[in-house]
């Protein structure tokens, strides 16, 4: 009952949360095996633009929106997917723990965000 192209926007959401996870748990290095400072600089600024671009897909957002829009959709978010509203729905403890994950990297998403634009 689900659409091709929801369906495939699920999938890029659930992807970029698992890239971003990965970043903020240690999956990923910030040192590369390359020699040099400036390969080691392209490196760093690469895997900077990999997280950034993660936390826009998890908002749902690109680098154009407006801040404002962007705050909108956080807050959208974490509305839908508070750990304490959803164990007051009756949800199982696995679920609640799975979407406590999800509340974390949206927060993670916003902060990255935040910082990255001065605001």
């Amino acid at each position: 009952g689900v659409s091709r192209s929801a369906m495939d926007n699920l999938i890029r959401v659930r992807m970029a949360e698992m890239r971003f996870s990965n970043y903020y748990q240690g999956g990923y290095s910030e040192q590369s095996s390359y020699s040099g400072d400036e390969q080691q600089d392209k490196y760093t600024e690469r895997v900077e633009e990999d997280k950034l671009a993660a936390a826009y897909q998890i908002l749902g957002v690109d680098k154009d929106t407006p801040f404002e829009e962007i705050k909108k959709a956080h807050k959208r978010l974490m509305l839908k997917y508070h750990p304490d509203r959803l164990a007051s729905q009756g949800l199982s403890q696995e679920m609640v723990n799975m979407y406590t994950e999800k509340a974390k990297d949206i927060q993670a998403a916003f902060d990255l965000i935040k910082k990255q634009r001065g605001e």
